[in-house]
């Protein structure tokens, strides 16, 4: 009997362990990159086996422990839906330099307008990812119905600037997401480069490029009835 309580006292123990560490990386943006697709659906379902488990051996009201079982069983039911509904697709790209690569989390949806959604995790195994919050990539256009998800955000074409900075081709205009969190901009020389890209697509009339700097975003226009 006392072999069994050390048993499931240790088994508390590790599950404890495992959740705690969940939560710290949760908020500390780090995230097991496989466990994206379901959320915590998994982890859920494993606290709820093990302690159902444990309270059917113990002396715990088996009455109590199967209503607990059913509240966890419909909570996890409900999160499930959540998931389900938000409808969350990944796709990874590799750096040309082999040292990380970009988890893209990407999803749609309409309200009148479609929305389109990117979120951009860092990873150098592909086992953890670490969120780049503040880059995410939000782009709302019209008549877009039945465009390609990553199409749209340029998925494919995209360019290596630097072994830390990707540029998308997005169709809004070019768009830079820095893997390093302690780069936030790109380097004085990295900038001239693009003005002067920036610049010659201006003079070559290449409509609908686009550049960023200092927040604001140009996009060459032309108006062809003025010459």
């Amino acid at each position: 009997m006392e072999n069994n309580m050390t048993k499931a006292k240790g088994t508390l123990i590790i599950l404890g362990i495992i959740d705690i560490s969940l939560v710290i990386m949760h908020y500390s943006d780090y995230y097991f990159l496989f466990l994206k697709p379901t959320g915590y659906i998994i982890p859920l379902i494993i606290n709820v086996i093990v302690i159902a488990v444990l309270a059917f051996r113990s002396k715990f009201s088996k009455i109590g422990s199967i209503i607990g079982l059913f509240l966890f069983a419909g909570f996890i039911l409900i999160y499930s839906l959540t998931i389900w509904m938000m409808d969350y697709h990944y796709t990874k790209i590799d750096s040309p330099y082999d040292q990380q690569s970009l988890v893209i989390e990407y999803r749609y949806f309409a309200l009148g307008e479609i929305t389109y959604s990117y979120h951009f995790y860092e990873t150098k195994l592909g086992i953890i990812g670490k969120q780049l919050k503040d880059q995410s990539i939000s782009m709302v256009i019209r008549g877009s119905s039945g465009a390609d998800v990553e199409e749209v955000l340029g998925i494919g074409t995209e360019e290596w600037v630097t072994d830390h900075v990707v540029r998308f081709f997005t169709w809004e205009g070019e768009q830079d997401v820095y893997l390093s969190s302690s780069q936030t901009s790109a380097e004085p020389e990295d900038i001239t480069e693009s003005m002067e890209t920036f610049i010659n697509q201006m003079e070559e009339k290449d409509i609908g490029q686009s550049i960023t700097t200092n927040g604001n975003q140009l996009t060459i226009r032309y108006d062809q009835a003025s010459g």
